[in-house]
């Protein structure tokens, strides 16, 4: 008997319930709701917020355009370039429309007045990056997608990489080797590609692998108050899990909701919990010394700060001082505008020299080029911001900034949406390859992680997105099982039916 989770076509047969012409994935009866839905919502927002900016209501209509295109992309692709251009709204318009009315208790925080000003650049810095998105999925038709070829081969090689990154995921927290911290980092990340490839194969005991990894972020997160990686990894589970299960409208609403809701929960849970760790329990805590107790205790309290967090959320009772707070930490405009007020006036323009130092310390090793320049945004932080950092703190310009930084203001945006169009381009190669062979998916939050971030400079960007294309080649060739699952070129006997089935009703 063949199980109903092996549906297949031909690879170039359209799915019938998808049939009929489709731009960007929606059909024009499907664009022309989600436009009047987009229109509605950023008509409304405008009408409050014209005062300050048009360009509020501009993202606002990008914002719901993108959550309403989603139900209709993760049919066919795990939805990485949606999630970019929400990030990017919420970091670069978002939250500083809402520290304008929240300001932060630090005026080095405070963009004031100069919150019009700074939305004529990031305003259009998230129309440019949604065209550069669009334009590398034009003309880009959707096709029925084989499943993933599962092998034994494959799922103990895939249960190899859970392993390994679990190891070095432990490593990364106990040891400190600095020519080496990157990569240990990337054979962590190695965790989230053998759980996902049991996801995409719905393989027995994936639920209870993705529980262990993703219970391990919560951990570190819980003992270091760091929560960043685990909001990111959680947004790339959600991913792919709606293009694996493809939710009904309603589960997806419910996603979408519950998202909203944990967010900023989280923050607040952060904030309690670091305003309740003296400077020697966040220096006790990331080394071997902290107990399994310790660890217990945190985890506890994590909980019981996320229940408070919730039940604030949902009562839309957040404190004043806490709502400044977080807008502050998704805030990534107040940068920009530091950087717009330093460039040109007290540091000329770069014309592109970032740029380039970015590609060559990406593409060249250390091994070759020893003075490469290292990533970290302190020197272009001091440089085009005039914010000297500590070793402790970190924090870049931002793709935005640094276009900025190099181009000025039309040469920035035009510089964001051709950033956009080149990680969408790679993101097409993936999508063509996964069309064919979808356990592919399953590598793309692992190389694209970096390009996910707004706040992250363009070096750190390239230098992750192109190590991680060399680690995942490396998998690539030593797992005959992976290579035979991305390629369609057996090993081991692979189980796939051999006739063509219907969809599912539930794909309709």
């Amino acid at each position: 008997m063949i199980s109903p989770d092996y549906r297949i076509a031909t690879p170039l047969q359209s799915l019938s319930p998808y049939s009929g012409r489709r731009y960007l994935f929606l059909t024009g009866r499907e664009w022309g709701i989600g436009l009047f839905v987009s229109v509605a919502a950023g008509l409304g927002v405008a009408w409050v917020s014209l005062f300050i900016s048009v360009w509020i209501g501009v993202t606002v209509f990008f914002v719901t355009l993108t959550v309403y295109h989603i139900r209709y992309a993760s049919r066919y692709i795990v939805p990485f370039p949606h999630i970019a251009i929400l990030i990017s709204a919420l970091q670069y318009v978002l939250a500083a429309w809402i520290n304008f009315y929240y300001p932060p208790d630090d005026s080095i925080y405070d963009i004031g007045v100069a919150l019009p000003l700074y939305l004529s650049y990031g305003g259009p810095v998230i129309v440019a990056i949604c065209v550069g998105w669009s334009l590398s999925l034009v003309r880009f038709q959707p096709k029925v997608q084989l499943p993933v070829l599962k092998s034994g081969q494959l799922l103990i090689e895939l249960d190899i990489l859970v392993a390994v990154g679990l190891a070095g995921f432990v490593l990364v927290q106990f040891v400190e080797i600095p020519s080496l911290s990157f990569l240990l980092v990337l054979v962590a990340n190695l965790r989230f590609v053998g759980v996902y490839g049991r996801m995409l194969a719905r393989a027995p005991g994936w639920s209870w692998r993705l529980a262990i990894v993703l219970g391990s972020e919560v951990l570190f997160a819980a003992e270091n108050a760091m929560f960043h990686p685990l909001l990111l990894w959680t947004s790339w589970t959600i991913a792919v899990w709606m293009y694996r299960f493809k939710p009904s409208r309603h589960g997806m609403l419910s996603v979408l909701l519950a998202g909203a809701l944990f967010l900023p929960a989280f923050q607040e849970a952060k904030w309690r919990l670091r305003a309740n760790m003296g400077e020697d329990d966040l220096i006790e805590s990331s080394t071997i010394g902290s107990t399994e107790k310790g660890r217990l205790d945190k985890i506890v309290t994590l909980a019981s700060y996320l229940t408070i967090g919730l039940e604030h959320a949902a009562t839309f009772s957040l404190d004043d001082k806490f709502i400044a707070d977080t807008a502050v930490r998704y805030n990534q405009g107040w940068i920009v505008n530091r950087v717009m007020s330093f460039v040109p006036g007290l540091a000329p323009y770069a014309k592109g020299s970032t740029i380039k130092t970015a590609a060559v310390a990406a593409v060249l090793p250390r091994a070759i080029a020893e003075n490469k320049f290292r990533s970290g945004g302190r020197e272009y932080m001091a440089r085009y911001a005039g914010i000297e950092l500590n070793e402790q703190t970190a924090m870049n310009l931002g793709y935005a900034g640094e276009m900025y930084a190099n181009f000025g203001l039309v040469g920035g945006v035009i510089g964001c949406g051709i950033y956009a169009l080149i990680f969408g381009l790679l993101f097409r190669w993936f999508c063509n390859k996964a069309f064919l062979h979808p356990l592919w998916w399953c590598v793309v939050p692992f190389i694209f992680f970096a390009a996910l971030k707004a706040e992250d400079g363009i070096s750190d960007t390239l230098g992750w997105t192109v190590k991680s294309c060399v680690v995942i080649a490396g998998i690539y060739f030593i797992f005959p099982g992976f290579r035979a699952a991305l390629t369609g070129h057996q090993g081991w006997p692979l189980t796939r039916p051999s006739v063509p089935l219907k969809p599912h009703p539930s794909e309709a």
